[in-house]
C-alpha cells in the first residue's frame, strides 16, 4: 500500500504536503537508518586514496557490509600494502 499525502495549512497560511505513511514509524525509520548506513559507507569508499582503488571496487559491489566490516577489510589491506 503506498502512503497517502495530505494537505494541511501550516501557521503561516500556505499549504503544506504532510506524508501519512502506511507502514508503522518504526518500520520506516529503520529503512530510512539503513538507507542512510548505505550512504554513508559509499561516502566514505569514495574519499578512500587512490592507492585503495581496486579494494574500493571490491567492496562497493559487495551487499550488506557493515562499517566495521569495511574498516577492518581496509586494514588489512594497508597492513599487506606495507609489507
Amino acid at each position: 500500500m503506498l502512503p497517502r499525502t495530505t494537505t494541511r495549512p501550516s501557521s503561516s497560511g500556505r499549504s503544506s504536503n504532510l506524508l501519512i505513511a502506511a507502514l508503522r514509524p518504526a518500520v520506516v525509520s529503520a529503512e530510512v537508518n539503513e538507507e542512510l548506513k548505505q550512504t554513508r559507507i559509499l561516502q566514505f569508499l569514495m574519499q578512500l586514496s587512490p592507492e585503495f582503488k581496486a579494494h574500493r571496487s571490491r567492496l562497493v559491489n559487495q551487499d550488506g557490509l557493515s562499517m566495521d566490516g569495511i574498516l577492518g577489510q581496509l586494514i588489512r589491506e594497508e597492513k599487506r600494502l606495507r609489507t
